[in-house]
């Protein structure tokens, strides 16, 4: 025995379908609004909080605490804030290498890898024997595509560490 499916009812299926179709879209569009109304205010948040840090960091005078706190928010994947600290310590002593080398770390983590090789060529002219440079010299160089550098780093890394 063959069941006939009433035509009005397959119309009325196909139509709640769509209904539903509807509603879903409806929800995904509002969901997707709410989503990047948040994500807009969290980025408007984060950058008062580092506009007020930077303004915070200007009253510091401690290149040396400044450093070893960019470091720590350095590890702890802060990077805004770690490159703002470390900005600040080497704007304080300009000569000082391991300042200069955390923040073009800092520097090379943020994607800014000719920033990265400026803080790292100039650690190298304070301090041209600290075999540390060269190695980050040797990656950075390695990131620009430039060989012949990275060779000589590489060289000048090995000749300070051999024993």
């Amino acid at each position: 025995m063959k069941t006939i499916i009433n035509p009005l009812f397959t119309k009325i299926i196909i139509a709640i379908g769509v209904v539903v179709l509807i509603i879903l879209s409806i929800f995904c569009v509002i969901e997707t609004a709410k989503s990047r109304r948040l994500t807009e205010e969290n980025a408007k948040r984060h950058q008062e909080t580092i506009d007020q840090y930077t303004e915070d960091i200007k009253q510091k005078n401690d290149a040396y605490i400044l450093a070893k706190t960019g470091l720590r928010q350095l590890n702890s994947d802060l990077l805004d804030f770690s490159l703002i600290s470390l900005g600040r310590a080497v704007e304080l002593k300009q000569d000082y290498r391991d300042a200069w080398l955390a923040l073009g770390s800092a520097q090379f983590k943020n994607n800014d890898i000719r920033g990265a090789l400026a803080s790292f060529q100039k650690a190298e002219k304070l301090d041209p024997i600290y075999a540390q440079t060269y190695e980050f010299l040797k990656i950075t160089y390695e990131k620009l595509a430039d060989a012949a550098s990275a060779q000589k780093a590489a060289e000048k890394y090995a000749f300070l560490t051999k024993k």
